[in-house]
């Protein structure tokens, strides 16, 4: 079925193509037809042959083998009640504000570590005017052409009359996808793709402390790993 999607960009993009199955000449030219092919796939997917998706089915022989094989002894050891070193638990309230309190921590690490990018966050990009202006550019590409025309998204700007030249280099569709709400909301490029690139550091900290925490539930030790980590 996602075969089916995609073939049907690729004919919306080229206005069609020509395959020769066997050797007997198949036109393709409509890319609604395909899509109708992909619904109805879905259709007898979904609704006339029931049956549960594989991620469904491998966590399911997952769970009955782990039955199975019975409690390992590193579970054991995982399982164990907490020591004196370990931290209290925490109710839900509490540990939201200490990952708040986290996060805020690792953004003003990341603002300390990656000087002076904050003092020129609505300014310009730096240390160096390479690759992080491309990827400002990716950033402004992707946000002025997808509510304009996504079919095209990867015919970028540059190299007329080349096509899909965004994909010359790493199209960075998902970081762009996450700060296009701010540029269509006026944010400028630049301010997008230094919020975006100083988040990453901050994130990844507090994200590695939350789960060394749940892990270990030793809060110096998570902050440590956050710390190597981001």
């Amino acid at each position: 079925m996602c075969g089916l999607i995609l073939l049907a960009l690729f004919i919306a993009t080229e206005g069609g193509t020509v395959i020769r199955p066997l050797g007997v000449r198949v036109s393709l030219t409509s890319e609604s037809r395909v899509l109708v092919w992909a619904a109805a796939l879905l259709l007898l997917r979904h609704v006339i042959i029931l049956r549960d998706p594989l991620p469904r089915r491998v966590a399911h022989g997952l769970r009955h083998a782990a039955r199975t094989a019975g409690t390992l002894a590193d579970d054991r050891s995982l399982s164990r009640p907490l020591d004196r070193r370990d931290d209290p638990p925490l109710s839900r309230t509490r540990r939201a504000w200490l990952g708040l309190g986290v996060l805020a921590l690792f953004a003003v690490l990341t603002a300390v570590m990656t000087y002076p990018q904050a003092r020129f966050l609505t300014e310009t990009v730096v240390p160096e005017m390479g690759d992080p202006l491309l990827s400002t550019w990716r950033l402004a590409w992707f946000a002025h052409q997808l509510p304009r025309d996504p079919f095209r998204l990867f015919d970028a700007n540059i190299f007329h009359p080349e096509r899909y030249t965004l994909a010359y280099s790493d199209a960075m569709l998902v970081p762009s996808l996450t700060v296009a709400p701010l540029v269509w909301l006026g944010v400028h490029p630049i301010v997008a793709y230094n919020l975006l690139f100083l988040s990453g550091f901050a994130l990844s900290g507090a994200a590695m402390f939350l789960l060394v925490r749940s892990l270990t539930h030793q809060s110096g030790a998570a902050l440590l790993a956050g710390f190597v980590f981001a």
